[in-house]
């Protein structure tokens, strides 16, 4: 049984720039746990999990369903590699980018098929993970440890608010307590005419009960 073993590393240190890690698989990364160099150098970290170790001036990706076209989705212009390598199948994808100059090799059954083979691998090798692959993490991260940490994330979809579930509300009209609406002049008219026919009812009333007071 071969290893089977897909990741990328790049020559710089992403520990504290996650969000460009993140726009490489499109997920958001949900903190798991930390582990050991040692258990994922060559073994993946599972379904929808990553393992990525920095160090000095470089990181390591490992992720199990890695694809070609990742490689167009790396922000960055320090050198780096994207491999895909099953030793099963003997098949291996390696999109490397090297002093800016990029390139795709597809190696099966150890017969070069396509690419400018920037990585220098001669078509005969046996063993392309540990001549080219290691020898990068090695390379780019300025050596590797086995106790050194590796934290693994959980790839989840990015939250977002739920405005589906949001409400609208009718906005209020804003009234000042102290506020007292204007009178109009024909308001006031008709008011004072109101108000005399009143007063002279009044006076009238009051008159004829004198009146019959004084009758009686």
């Amino acid at each position: 049984m071969g290893f089977n073993i897909s990741g990328i590393v790049i020559n710089e240190n992403l520990e504290n720039d996650l969000d460009r890690i993140e726009s490489i698989f499109r997920k958001q990364l949900e903190f798991v746990k930390e582990d050991i160099w040692e258990n994922h150098e060559l073994i993946g970290p599972g379904d929808g999990f990553v393992a990525i170790y920095t160090k000095n001036n470089g990181t390591i990706i490992h992720y199990d369903d890695l694809e070609p076209h990742y490689f167009d989705r790396i922000n960055t212009s320090s050198n780096h590699l994207l491999y895909i390598a099953s030793e099963t199948s003997m098949t291996f994808i390696l999109s490397s980018c090297i002093d800016g100059k990029t390139d795709e090799s597809i190696y099966y059954h150890n017969e070069h098929e396509t690419g400018a083979n920037l990585l220098n691998i001669n078509s005969e090798e046996e063993d392309i993970i540990w001549d080219h692959i290691v020898p990068m993490h090695e390379k780019y991260l300025g050596g590797t440890n086995d106790e050194d940490i590796v934290k693994i994330y959980k790839l989840v979809d990015f939250h977002k608010p739920r405005k589906d579930l949001e409400t609208k509300q009718e906005p209020k009209p804003i009234i000042s307590p102290k506020y007292t609406p204007p009178v109009t002049k024909e308001k006031s008219f008709f008011t004072f005419w109101i108000v005399l026919i009143a007063l002279a009812l009044s006076i009238l009333i009051t008159t004829l009960f004198i009146y019959y007071i004084k009758s009686s």
